[in-house]
């Protein structure tokens, strides 16, 4: 299966959604997604990693609770959606030279928030964790796994660090070539979005959530 970028965006945006997220942070995944994707990564298995495991328990539970020394979540599994904007809002106020993480489901969906911090920034950042190394300026990402690492799983811990030499270029991708079962289980996410705003589909991200202003 083949699809263009601003069809991955869509069904990412409403799967997050359906998943139990807010519509902004659904905004954040599509962006982010769409990145992995034009990137060469398939960024709908990485997506649905996590969806996975937030609709198993509560997008809430999985944010960050602060970011002074390791950042580490209440629910003890970080979501790299919350992980990865808190990051790069914080990008301008300006951080250690190293930031730890500790246990992020699919960690490569951090990359297209630390390519927007290094932007932002004006610096190379790098990303890293067990068989992974990855580094961005925000133009163009590096990223160099070793045989059999995993980029969809729990991390242990993910370091991002000040400085770094981009190694071999990712090349640009115009379209996204998702799986087709990880693309129907989008798809499932994303049509709670259309069912009726019953009290137990707003709690799982459907209609218009718990109030309007969600």
């Amino acid at each position: 299966m083949r699809f263009a970028l601003n069809e991955v965006d869509a069904i990412a945006k409403k799967a997050t959604r359906g998943a139990g997220y807010s519509w902004g942070m659904a905004e954040e995944a599509g962006k982010a997604v769409r990145w992995l994707c034009a990137n060469g990564v398939d960024g709908s298995r990485a997506l649905l990693s996590v969806l996975t495991v937030a609709d198993n328990s509560s997008p809430a539970q999985m944010a960050p609770t602060g970011v002074v020394g390791d950042w580490r979540s209440e629910g003890g599994v970080m979501c790299p959606l919350m992980a990865g904007a808190t990051f790069s809002d914080f990008a301008g106020v300006g951080y250690a030279d190293e930031v730890c993480i500790l246990n992020v489901v699919s960690p490569v969906v951090l990359l297209p928030f630390v390519a927007m911090a290094a932007r932002q920034l004006g610096q190379v950042l790098t990303v890293q964790w067990a068989g992974v190394l990855a580094t961005t300026d925000g133009h163009v990402v590096s990223l160099d796994r070793a045989e059999n690492s995993d980029c969809w799983t729990v991390a242990k811990s993910v370091t991002i660090r000040v400085g770094g030499q981009i190694g071999q270029k990712m090349p640009k991708h115009t379209r996204a070539e998702p799986k087709d079962a990880d693309w129907k289980t989008l798809s499932r996410f994303a049509h709670r979005t259309y069912a009726p705003a019953s009290s137990e589909s707003r709690i799982k991200g459907a209609g218009a959530g718990l109030s309007d202003n969600d």
